[in-house]
């Protein structure tokens, strides 16, 4: 309102109960006027986290309300940008962070293949084990260069970095719900318990795979761009 103070909900915020301030995009009650970015701290008792539950428990995730909690204005440049700015570089991180979520399980499932001895020889041997984990590598080794390109992109401005973050993210979620099928597979029953680190991995590869677009959305959306018809969603 029109003494800065901020009021509504967004749910499902990462890290909400855990956050020091909050970044808020915000509109004008009285006008209209927006989008504008407004800091809000956490700890103000116009604040209410609660918090909810999630498959990757290694994570924390919040439902914010605000009600009138006093913000002030920060001058970042155009919101909208800012805003899109902050989209991009949010899915070129999680498809980063799958990656690398993506290369341990591998690692896991490998280490494992030469420990589990089956009819006398490492299961590693057996060319079905062997041409499930070289599928992995291989969809890392494509997807490695995207999130690089992404990364690039955005830290250049190029005119691209759009198509070249949903490509990134398309691919390395792909490769991370690959990694997690053919880990289990190769785990056998050790993959599905609880002392063993494997599924750790895995809850992490599902939550990021969701996160900021699937890989059906951003490909939907690197389509798109080929027939000059995409909107993003940040654009909206």
């Amino acid at each position: 309102d029109e003494t800065g103070a901020v009021s509504g909900s967004v749910p499902r915020v990462l890290a909400g109960g855990t956050a020091v301030r909050f970044v808020v995009p915000t509109v004008s009650s009285d006008t209209g006027d927006g989008p504008e970015l407004r800091l809000v701290e956490a700890g103000a008792p116009e604040v209410t986290c609660t918090g909810r539950k999630l498959l990757d428990r290694s994570r924390s995730v919040a439902d914010v309300t605000l009600d009138r909690a006093p913000s002030r204005r920060l001058e970042l440049g155009d919101p909208a940008e800012v805003l899109r700015q902050a989209w991009a570089r949010a899915a070129v991180l999680v498809a980063a962070d799958s990656l690398g979520a993506s290369g341990r399980m591998l690692d896991l499932a490998v280490a494992y293949s030469k420990q589990r001895r089956q009819f006398g020889v490492p299961i590693g041997s057996f060319q079905a084990v062997k041409h499930h984990l070289a599928d992995v590598a291989l969809a890392l080794e494509f997807s490695r260069p995207l999130v690089y390109r992404g990364a690039w992109s955005i830290a250049h401005a190029d005119d691209g970095r759009s198509v070249h973050v949903a490509m990134a993210k398309a691919r390395a979620s792909e490769a991370a719900l690959r990694a997690g099928r053919v880990a289990l597979q190769v785990h056998g029953a050790m993959g599905y318990t609880t002392e063993y680190d494997l599924h750790l991995w895995m809850k992490r590869a599902w939550a990021l795979a969701a996160s900021w677009g699937d890989a059906a959305w951003h490909d939907a959306r690197v389509g798109r761009a080929i027939l000059d018809t995409d909107t993003l969603p940040e654009e909206q």
